[in-house]
């Protein structure tokens, strides 16, 4: 008895530590995930630098303002910098300014440094003028018209630029048009991030599948490649691969619009 119960916990023990390495291997490698699994990795890494966001009922959110951190990912390395009210900007802002840009992350310069972002380098390239950086993270027309009402107007610049990401910024616009019929009282990232939903009405329907699914790295991408391999499961649209095995997401909704324009 004793020898059946040894090689039971050593089989449980083996079992956990191959598990384990699995685990350890899915969230650490990055040729073995899913791409969709290489965002929530990046995602992952941001987000273990606490850079939270400040919740505001009429924008949805913003920045957190005065911020100065060096940011370290797989994909990025740069200096952090926000001003007073939460922008990307270096310093304090003018009374006036020749040229307000709106947008969303792309423009706001996620990961690259304000002297390399397109605002800084538009600056340059109009031989100095002065250029305010007011683009916000997911931030679609309809927020980035709130922001110039608030931020912006009272710059009275010369020149308005509004950049759009086709289509993922009209998707923002459909969530945080959402949030606001149906956002009851709940911060809008948090809205966002869990497809229209507060978190606790999420985790109020979630299954231990689902539990496992959004938990476990190894049993979310090893279920999601056996699905697909038999067929069960098509990789989304978006997903290009490469002759080298290497896989890129894109935004089919965008590459559709530009070809039917085209």
């Amino acid at each position: 008895m004793k020898r059946v119960l040894r090689r039971a916990v050593a089989a449980a023990a083996a079992a956990a530590m191959l598990i384990g390495a699995g685990e350890w291997a899915f969230r650490s490698v990055p040729w073995i995930m899913l791409p969709e699994w290489e965002l929530r990795r990046h995602h992952d890494q941001l987000d273990a630098y606490g850079l939270d966001s400040v919740p505001d009922s009429d924008i949805g959110f913003l920045p957190r303002p005065n911020q100065q951190r060096r940011i370290r990912t797989d994909d990025f390395d740069y200096l952090l910098r926000t001003d007073r009210r939460g922008f990307a900007n270096a310093g304090d802002r003018t009374s006036s300014t020749d040229v307000v840009v709106l947008g969303d992350s792309l423009v706001e310069g996620e990961g690259v440094d304000l002297e390399l972002g397109f605002p800084a380098l538009l600056g340059q390239r109009l031989s100095g003028a002065t250029v305010v950086n007011l683009a916000v993270t997911a931030a679609g027309p309809e927020r980035q018209y709130r922001i110039y009402k608030r931020f912006g107007r009272e710059l009275h610049p010369r020149l308005v630029i509004a950049g759009l990401d086709l289509a993922s910024d009209l998707d923002n616009d459909e969530s945080f048009n959402a949030w606001l019929r149906e956002g009851h009282g709940a911060e809008y990232e948090d809205f966002r991030r869990h497809g229209g939903v507060s978190a606790s009405t999420k985790k109020g329907r979630t299954t231990l599948r689902r539990w496992l699914q959004r938990e476990s790295w190894l049993y979310g991408n090893v279920l999601e490649r056996l699905r697909r391999l038999l067929g069960r499961s098509q990789p989304p649209q978006e997903v290009y691969r490469f002759p080298s095995g290497e896989e890129v997401l894109l935004d089919s909704k965008a590459l559709n619009f530009a070809l039917r324009r085209g």
